[in-house]
């Protein structure tokens, strides 16, 4: 399904989340998309037309509005919501309907929520991912740095020539030497990781030390460093 190479072998991690995926909804845990619509379709059927859920059952309307809050147009939907009602829809079945303070009704699918939970959560999975391989690349060519400033004792910045609060920069964007990295290597990329305990951030894991020996020796060929003051080097980073 996936081709170990590049960008397509990094978003691997995509499948490995969902299939240990558990949604949390109002404090409870499902453990499949298909256990989140049964429970919310069961709500819907069991009750009679014109049902006020917050009425009825203040448990089962606190779930309900709490999944509606995924829905994309939930606020909107929602604006001067009193209640949730069972009503049936144009095809003659239960569906949910909200409840306004002037007593008009808004449709609002049962089904639709879960699919902006799933792109909600996927992307934090994917946003989570992507900064601890980047925390690990970086980690792993701290002792390049280290060898830098013991071979390079005449320090001053590139751009200014100051000697105050230099920081070891790459000519080329480090981002740009991960995007090569990532795009040329056949190696599967990590989606999981360790804890530096001093820094507190992501490192290989001892699994995956092909993979960081691999990009350590990349790195050390295409790389070429130098000296940045701290202000030059934050606007670089802006350009």
């Amino acid at each position: 399904m996936y081709k170990e190479k590049g960008y397509k072998d990094f978003f691997i991690y995509s499948y490995i989340m969902k299939r240990n995926k558990i949604y949390k909804i109002n404090n409870k845990e499902y453990k499949t998309q298909q256990a989140v619509l049964e429970y919310f379709k069961n709500i819907k059927d069991k009750y009679s037309e014109y049902t006020y859920l917050k009425k009825t059952n203040i448990e089962e309307y606190n779930d309900v509005n709490e999944y509606f809050k995924f829905h994309h147009e939930y606020e909107e939907k929602a604006q001067d919501m009193i209640d949730i009602m069972i009503k049936k829809d144009n095809m003659g079945w239960n569906a949910y309907f909200i409840v306004k303070s002037n007593q008009e009704l808004i449709s609002i699918s049962y089904k639709h929520p879960i699919k902006c939970y799933n792109k909600k959560i996927d992307y934090i999975e994917k946003k989570d991912v992507e900064y601890n391989l980047k925390q690990a690349l970086v980690n792993s060519i701290e002792q390049q740095k280290i060898d830098f400033r013991k071979k390079n004792d005449k320090r001053f910045c590139a751009f200014c020539k100051s000697e105050d609060k230099l920081e070891v920069d790459h000519i080329y964007h480090f981002n740009k030497i991960i995007k090569d990295f990532l795009e040329q290597t056949n190696l599967k990329t990590p989606t999981i990781f360790d804890n530096h305990e001093k820094l507190n951030s992501a490192i290989f894991r001892n699994e995956d030390k092909l993979y960081e020996e691999s990009f350590k020796k990349y790195h050390l060929e295409h790389a070429t460093l130098r000296y940045l003051c701290k202000s030059c080097n934050v606007k670089r980073a802006k350009n």
